[in-house]
């Protein structure tokens, strides 16, 4: 799970710290309440727009049977929520699968096969080999000296999965929110708030 804090103190005047500091603890936890929400809409507005700009699709992106161009980044985009709020600030996160790994990068290596199994065509996207011979009846095999499972595909043979040890991905570009419009949008809810007590 990803974490992202927020303080409407930091970057303000030492006369507003002043000020907030007077305020008790109740207003001033309500108040970071309501600024942590809009930092939370300000996340899935940004996050669903990354998506529809088509910001999670690289170069090699397929879409898999049952799947629709965008599914994946809708539920990153809808995966952060608002989590706490106290009178020091309050905190958003992204539970969302896979969305630490885009995040963060690292190294991918198989749990329970001697390979990992990357999907060659549209149709295997999203179902591990055995679903794949499952769901279209088509067998599949390995050939000597080829990394990668293959079906028949009339009097010739395709590639369906390549099979390969290990893949390392860098964290993904654009992955996060930015952090100027999360804060913009804490700071204008926070100073909203303010407005209404004072």
């Amino acid at each position: 799970m990803l974490k992202i804090e927020a303080k409407v103190t930091d970057g303000v005047s030492d006369a507003l710290k002043a000020f907030i500091a007077t305020l008790d603890t109740d207003k001033r936890t309500g108040l970071n309440q309501a600024a942590g929400q809009a930092a939370n809409t300000e996340a899935q507005q940004s996050m669903h727009a990354f998506n529809q700009a088509g910001g999670w699709r690289g170069k090699r992106y397929m879409t898999g049977p049952g799947r629709r161009q965008g599914d994946f980044g809708a539920d990153l985009a809808d995966g952060w929520n608002f989590r706490t709020a106290s009178k020091d600030g309050a905190t958003i996160s992204n539970g969302a699968p896979y969305y630490r790994f885009k995040v963060t990068g690292g190294t991918i290596t198989p749990r329970r096969a001697k390979a990992l199994t990357i999907p060659m065509l549209p149709e295997a996207v999203g179902r591990t080999a055995r679903e794949y011979e499952t769901d279209t009846g088509n067998r599949l095999f390995t050939i000597k000296g080829k990394k990668a499972l293959f079906r028949k595909d009339g009097d010739s043979v395709r590639a369906v999965y390549a099979l390969v040890a290990r893949v390392k991905q860098s964290p993904w570009p654009g992955a996060l929110p930015p952090t100027d419009d999360l804060s913009l949008a804490f700071t204008a809810a926070w100073k909203r708030g303010l407005d209404d007590i004072i």
